[in-house]
């Protein structure tokens, strides 16, 4: 019997995919194409424990099913969203990500998550999750009370843009 990694279940976000290349036998050459040059961003497991996604730092996924029948694959490209207001700054590629990441933890937890946890998330030091923070409340997509931690909260919309709060 296989040893089995203990993991939390995480709550899942919505994507829009534009891309989905699924296959009973996927092509491990199709796949390598697709995801040669990006970099694994994090990694999520189903809440049925059936289901491995693998997310990666140009917007895709790739997701692995397990079932009786077989193992199923799909590889997803997440669309970039249109901007509502084209003088509006819209967040990179990386800092939707972390952006992701803190809206998905608040779900999940009911609190925003410590630098630290952000960190082991994505696998990167101590400076580099600090400068990311700065740069997200510098560009006004997340606001912080100096002093207090894990008062992150996100500032914009993340499936439309900045809110008009």
């Amino acid at each position: 019997m296989p040893h089995e990694l203990p993991h939390k279940p995480k709550q899942q976000l919505k994507s829009n995919p534009v891309n989905t290349m699924s296959m009973r036998r996927p092509s491990s050459l199709a796949i390598t194409n697709k995801l040669r040059g990006q970099h694994l961003s994090h990694v999520d497991f189903g809440d049925d424990g059936r289901r491995l996604t693998l997310h990666f730092s140009g917007g895709i996924s790739l997701a692995v099913d397990a079932s009786p029948a077989g193992m199923q694959v799909a590889v997803e490209q997440i669309a970039p969203t249109e901007p509502s207001d084209p003088g509006v700054k819209q967040p990179t590629k990386r800092q939707l990500e972390y952006l992701l990441f803190i809206d998905k933890y608040v779900k999940h937890f009911g609190r925003a998550p410590a630098e630290a946890d952000i960190e082991r998330h994505f696998l990167v030091s101590p400076p580099t999750v600090n400068q990311m923070m700065k740069m997200l409340e510098r560009q006004g997509f997340i606001t912080r009370k100096p002093g207090t931690p894990r008062s992150t909260r996100i500032s914009i919309d993340l499936g439309t843009g900045p809110s008009r709060k």
